[in-house]
């Protein structure tokens, strides 16, 4: 099992890298293919041909063609040394010897310079035909502008937006600060690329709103909510979710649903007479209103509505955990989560189960014990440790005096450590969930987007990209764009994920890097024909040494922002695998969802 498991991991990461290779550097390397295609149909001298990566050359030859082809050590992208691209020889080295290439016509070097962005425009269009066919996973409640769920709080420390402004479940969105809307899967990025601001300077959007066939604006202000806790971004954000498939998949043994007569396939209306639209919000609806209460429930069964009964009830849904705190300590140092067999009969969410006390928190500086659950308490002063509540007994009884703690591993290492007197455990209920017991169907689907529909989606995203970036309302900046770190995970991770949106991927990173390279700036392809441009309306060049000092300046500061977008993608994954972290020890935690009728007896 376990050789199975890392050749899987091993042929899943090996395949993500293949991808990377094959989109990412494969997207420079067509941008680069299209300039020598362009310069050798013109006529134009190209020194040499750079067909993968950077750097020292590794392998070079040169062709009866008189171009040096080679590949270089850094495996990244291509390049093409053109030296009659005039305004290109201030920051790159060309041609060996003295004598100078012929000049070459406006036209020549307009042709070369847009080749390249019209070739991933190409490879946007074959890649998104691909897609078209494949089709890209999606959820059926993403591809609807309805909304589902309005969260009452975000990140459990301030008003949800949404919800203070009015929203319910059930509205239809129609627009947001005056773009139409046709898909949830537009409100998150509208959202957070918005520009507005009240007279008091906070952000603030517009929604129009469809509620029971009366269309309405309702003005929310979002709130700047922590993204990553590595990078510090902070975006936009309202607290609303899309709609969930309201078609039952099964229901819980000895659940309220059960015993109510809730059956498969039955899609549910209403739940304590509100329409109900996502998981989320009969969430809380019965917190709110029904814990151990009957509730009204309404389905649609083979075409016909039927109204049942079903007394909601709370379920654990963590297993309980301890900390331990040392004397004059308000921080625990480390936290103690119970782990259990696979073939468990007793309740998980009791403290007197039997289970192993795994160690996973630390704490400040110390290196003694691992944070990922390798070690777990055998013996406290000899005392095997087989259950929560024994070792709260423990310190109950003992802690007035030092304690020696006796921690195992799997691999048979044994650690003592001794504990100061005075410390303490605090034992932490497991958390609970009001439901019925019922599952739902995942409302996955396979969207066919044609080739024209999905340019349309890419290129309106790329610009209002941009706009937000130029606006000084706008809340985002250069801080959270993607650079090759950032570009390179995302899409490791998306081919992880499912190797279809891989193509979605490719399509938006090629619409990209051709309408960047088009921008009016030096060094990039549309700053070449901007110059050309020039010089062709002016009737002569522009001083070559005006040229030459406007490059460095914009090189070093094209390689400022590349080091400071660099800084902030590297700070985003440090921050992604503590989330990840985080949701890994969250999910430690996790217990089954079950009705246990001793739960439920008094």
């Amino acid at each position: 099992m376990a050789d199975s498991t890392f050749f899987e991991t091993l042929f899943t990461s090996a395949w993500g890298i293949l991808l990377v290779l094959i989109f990412f550097n494969g997207s420079i390397i067509v941008h680069e293919l299209g300039h020598f295609l362009a310069a050798r149909w013109r006529g134009l001298k190209v020194d040499r041909f750079s067909l993968f990566g950077l750097g020292p050359k590794l392998i070079s030859w040169k062709a009866k063609d008189g171009v040096e082809y080679c590949i270089c050590a850094i495996p990244f992208g291509a390049y093409v040394a053109l030296p009659q691209m005039g305004e290109m020889r201030g920051i790159e080295e060309y041609a060996e010897g003295d004598t100078p290439p012929p000049p070459i016509s406006y036209a020549d070097k307009m042709y070369v310079a847009f080749a390249g962005p019209f070739f991933n425009f190409i490879l946007a269009i074959i890649v998104a035909c691909i897609g078209w066919y494949t089709g890209y996973p999606s959820y059926a409640g993403s591809e609807s502008a309805q909304i589902g769920y309005v969260a009452q709080t975000l990140d459990d420390e301030v008003a949800g937006p949404a919800y203070v402004a009015g929203l319910l479940p059930g509205d239809t969105i129609l627009a947001i600060d005056g773009e139409p809307i046709s898909s949830f899967k537009e409100v998150p990025e509208h959202v957070a690329l918005g520009t507005g601001r009240d007279d008091d300077g906070r952000p603030q959007t517009i929604f129009k709103i469809d509620r029971s066939g009366q269309t309405q604006d309702v003005v929310i202000y979002p709130e700047l909510i922590l993204n990553n806790t590595g990078s510090g971004d902070r975006i936009r954000m309202i607290g609303i979710g899309p709609t969930s498939t309201m078609t039952i998949s099964g229901v819980a043994p000895n659940s309220p649903a059960a015993e109510a007569g809730l059956q498969a396939n039955d899609k549910i209306l209403t739940v304590g007479g509100e329409s109900v639209y996502s998981i989320e919000q009969i969430s809380d609806i019965l917190a709110a209103s029904f814990r151990e209460k009957l509730v009204p429930v309404e389905v649609e069964r083979d075409g016909a509505l039927v109204i049942l009964e079903a007394k909601a009830l709370p379920v654990p849904t963590t297993r309980p955990t301890a900390n331990l705190f040392l004397p004059d300590s308000d921080e625990p140092a480390f936290e103690i989560i119970p782990s259990y067999p696979l073939d468990l009969k007793e309740d998980p969410a009791l403290a007197q189960t039997p289970s192993r006390l795994t160690i996973f928190s630390l704490e400040p500086g110390e290196s003694f014990f691992s944070a990922q659950g390798d070690w777990r308490i055998d013996e406290i002063d000899g005392r095997s440790i087989t259950s929560l509540a024994q070792l709260e007994q423990v310190f109950q009884n003992d802690s007035a005096a030092a304690m020696t703690l006796t921690l195992a591993r799997n691999d048979n290492q044994i650690r003592k450590r001794v504990l100061p007197a005075l410390s303490s455990l605090k034992i932490i209920p497991p958390q609970e969930q009001v439901m019925l017991g019922f599952g739902t169907m995942p409302g996955q689907v396979l969207i066919h987007q044609n080739p024209i529909a999905q340019f349309k989606e890419h290129i309106q995203r790329t610009f209002r990209t941009l706009t937000s970036l130029v606006s000084p309302q706008s809340d985002i900046g250069m801080r959270h764009l993607s650079g090759v770190v950032g570009i390179t995970t995302n899409l490791y991770k998306i081919a992880q994920y499912d190797w279809r949106m891989v193509f979605w991927f490719a399509v938006l990173l090629n619409i990209n890097l051709a309408i960047l390279n088009l921008l009016p700036i030096p060094v990039l392809d549309g700053g070449h024909m901007l110059f050309a441009t020039i010089n062709k309306l002016c009737g002569k060049a522009v001083p070559t040494s005006f040229i030459y000092s406007l490059q460095y300046v914009f090189v070093f500061l094209l390689l400022g922002v590349m080091f400071y977008v660099l800084y902030y993608d590297s700070m985003r994954e440090v921050g992604y695998h503590e989330d990840r972290q985080k949701w890994e020890r969250e999910g430690s935690r996790m217990i089954p969802r079950e009705f246990r009728p001793d739960r439920y007896m008094n």
